[in-house]
């Protein structure tokens, strides 16, 4: 995968590193607290991008639902380790439990702040 073009192309990817599996239905949701890194979308890489795959390697073998999520906003790019979960409600839960302001769902191509449409 081409992780600059994809920023530039579409505004974001979600990739499992590994096998290259690209999800194709659920919400991505980061919980893994101290891993996002934001740069400058001037300053993004495939080399930025391998060294913080590098960095995280060990995430993306131990939990075999693990991705590698890049998303453009406001001219920064931010890389995570998120989770795919396949119901709104799983991700919404999880989403606050670690504190995330949204969540990604992938069919609909769309952020979702973790607080519309729950009781909190």
């Amino acid at each position: 995968m081409d992780y600059v073009q994809a920023i530039a192309t579409s505004g974001g990817f979600s990739v499992q590193p590994i096998t290259g599996e690209v999800p194709g239905s659920g919400f991505m949701v980061a919980i893994f607290k101290g891993v996002e890194r934001v740069v400058a979308q001037a300053e993004f890489s495939g080399q930025l991008v391998a060294d913080f795959v590098g960095q995280h390697a060990a995430l993306f073998q131990a939990a075999e639902n693990a991705f590698l999520g890049g998303w453009l906003d406001g001219g920064q790019v931010y890389l995570d380790v998120s989770v795919n979960v396949p119901t709104l409600e799983a991700a919404l839960e999880l989403g606050r439990e670690h504190d995330q302001l949204a969540v990604y769902d992938v069919v609909a191509n769309a952020s979702i702040d973790c607080g519309v449409g729950v009781a909190l």
